[in-house]
């Protein structure tokens, strides 16, 4: 039996407070040592001497100078102590440096009218032949698996895939537990905006 327009009305009504938040933004930040970030945060700095980057680096700064935090992008990589928070400077592979997550988290919080979660998931020293290898890439070719079998002589075996398997678990358990990586999350759900891959 179907609900009548007033009872319909009355959930609409009830779910009200709700229909103006927007879901969260999500990006996956995934690769190599490129996406880790090995980038100087005191290289930020000539951004501000070039005009044509000028609008992009004063909008990583707050009014008193210092590194913009934004409370509106955030961010979730395993791999990192602490492994989430605000976006900010020190999300590189150290607290002193940077990746894309920066600059790209930042243009994407101006963008969106929606908090913004990047799922950073990245190792340095890794290979899409191999170690990030797809399940729907099939097995490795003849010459791929002759390099591996020779490594696996030299006393280096490595699983085929492992990284992507392990990459694809971390962006679930992230997502599963968005609301301890939103602040305010209020179960709005989210969408799944984009993936940028940065290899080598």
């Amino acid at each position: 039996m179907w609900p009548s327009l007033s009872v319909l009305a009355g959930l609409l009504f009830s779910l009200g407070g709700d229909a103006d938040r927007k879901p969260v933004q999500v990006y996956i930040l995934a690769g190599q040592s490129n996406m880790e970030g090995h980038g100087q945060v005191r290289s930020l700095e000539t951004l501000g001497e070039i005009s044509e980057h000028r609008i992009l680096f004063n909008s990583l700064r707050n009014e008193s100078g210092g590194w913009a935090v934004r409370d509106d992008v955030f961010i979730s990589w395993e791999d990192r102590r602490p492994q989430s928070g605000a976006l900010s400077v020190g999300w590189g592979r150290n607290e002193k440096s940077i990746g894309p997550e920066f600059s790209f988290g930042t243009v994407m919080g101006d963008v969106f009218d929606a908090p913004v979660l990047l799922i950073k998931t990245a190792w340095g020293g890794k290979d899409v032949y191999c170690d990030f290898r797809s399940p729907s890439a099939g097995a490795p070719t003849k010459h791929e698996q002759a390099l591996l079998d020779r490594e696996a002589e030299n006393g280096s075996k490595r699983e085929v895939g492992a990284y992507y398997h392990r990459m694809v678990l971390e962006i679930q358990r992230a997502l599963e537990g968005i609301e301890d990586l939103v602040p305010g999350y209020a179960g709005e759900g989210d969408e799944l905006a984009g993936l940028a891959w940065f290899q080598g």
